[in-house]
């Protein structure tokens, strides 16, 4: 793996930018659907797919190292993130050790495209229709997530 310079301030060199850029470039990010209310996407990089491909867990690792390096600290509700700018995208991950770290997540910075739009709100809406549907046996909805929200499974 490329080393990350250690002196705070120092410009970022080119080669490391296009390294992040074009792994960010080559994996899929899906929106996560399960916070329409806070737009972003995600990706997972699991520990099996970093056992049968190094270059994934280096990429992987990599950038995260980079964002963590390079990146600026920023506060999500009483969480603190590091995050980092790049082509219009905000990432971050959740903090975990590098070698245990399987998310990484992106905001959009300004305005999105239409695409991104139509699908913010599709599940806008999907989830405001939910809201309103009580279950039979329980008229103020169903308590099997309350205190988890935003739970999925990855």
């Amino acid at each position: 793996m490329t080393s990350l310079p250690v002196a705070p301030g120092q410009p970022i060199p080119q080669d490391q930018i296009d390294r992040v850029r074009l792994f960010l470039g080559n994996i899929d990010f899906r929106f996560a659907k399960t916070m329409p209310r806070i737009p972003h996407w995600y990706c997972v990089v699991h520990p099996s797919k970093r056992e049968t491909d190094p270059q994934l867990r280096e990429d992987f690792e990599y950038v995260v190292h980079f964002i963590r390096h390079y990146g600026y600290k920023g506060e999500f509700g009483k969480t603190r993130y590091t995050y980092f700018d790049l082509d219009g995208w905000k990432y971050w991950t959740m903090g975990d050790p590098v070698e245990a770290t399987l998310i990484l997540n992106r905001e959009k910075i300004g305005r999105h495209t239409p695409e991104e739009q139509a699908e913010i709100d599709k599940w806008l809406n999907l989830d405001s229709r939910q809201a309103d549907i009580a279950k039979p046996n329980d008229p103020a909805g169903s308590t099997k997530d309350k205190g988890k929200p935003w739970s999925t499974s990855l």
